[in-house]
């Protein structure tokens, strides 16, 4: 890609931020924090599931509680799966890389922001966003699982269900947040093994052309997947079902 085709793509995209900014306020949506709905919206389409953030969906409420207007300023500057070094967030943000650095370190702190080490010693830090996607019980029901990833999902899922109120309710405490981030990264380390399952490329359909968000586009497609599984006699799914205290499927 060259430099005119990724100015083009900036300009697009801002433009779709902006308007969705429009439409809330329109909407009579002013109980909302800006800076972090940019935010919010920039990781969503750089991670290719942008379709429209809102303040009442998880992409926004995840941020706002932990996520000051000065972390957003820089937090824009970092690039989903794209690590950069602090100079370049600095010099994007024009900001001084002390202060990047500081508001970097916080982002890191709240588990939003991942560091990588580069460069030919493996001495240089480097920082981006990593896509948020759970995926245990397809990590658990692949045909590529093992045991040890069998663990870590297992893990995973008692984690989430533990936090099964505060998700319900939208209540919940900083303790609970880092425990399903953790959480998060568990899974994230399953299917960076077993890859994903037909729930995905069947997801990406409702994204797609109907507008549904990739997280709610797999849940909505889960239950029926995993009933087909037991009618075929995939007994493994009778093991997901009691780590999450459900009888059947239907239950979720």
């Amino acid at each position: 890609m060259n430099e005119g085709e990724q100015k083009f793509i900036m300009i697009k995209e801002q433009l779709v931020l902006e308007n969705q900014i429009f439409k809330l306020k329109r909407g009579g949506h002013m109980a909302f924090r800006k800076k972090i709905l940019l935010l919010a919206s920039k990781i969503s389409l750089e991670s290719g599931t942008y379709t429209g953030v809102t303040p009442s969906d998880p992409e926004y409420m995840i941020l706002d509680p932990v996520v000051t207007d000065e972390m957003a300023d820089v937090g824009m500057h970092v690039k989903v799966r794209k690590p950069r070094r602090i100079e370049e967030i600095a010099k994007k943000a024009g900001t001084s890389v002390e202060h990047a650095q500081a508001m970097v370190d916080e982002l890191v702190k709240c588990g939003i922001v991942r560091c990588v080490y580069e460069g030919e010693d493996h001495d240089v830090e480097t920082y981006y966003y990593p896509i948020w996607v759970p995926g245990i019980m397809e990590g658990m029901l692949s045909v590529k699982a093992n045991p040890t990833t069998d663990l870590l999902a297992a893990d995973a899922i008692r984690r989430i269900m533990g936090n099964d109120a505060g998700l319900r309710y939208n209540s919940l405490t900083l303790e609970q947040r880092d425990e399903l981030l953790y959480a998060s990264m568990l899974a994230g380390a399953v299917i960076a093994q077993t890859g994903t399952t037909a729930v995905h490329s069947m997801g990406y359909s409702l994204t797609y052309f109907w507008g549904t968000d990739h997280g709610r586009a797999n849940g909505l497609l889960m239950a029926e997947f995993l009933e087909v599984l037991l009618r075929r006699g995939y007994d493994k799914v009778n093991a997901v079902l009691a780590l999450m205290g459900m009888g059947s499927p239907a239950e979720g």
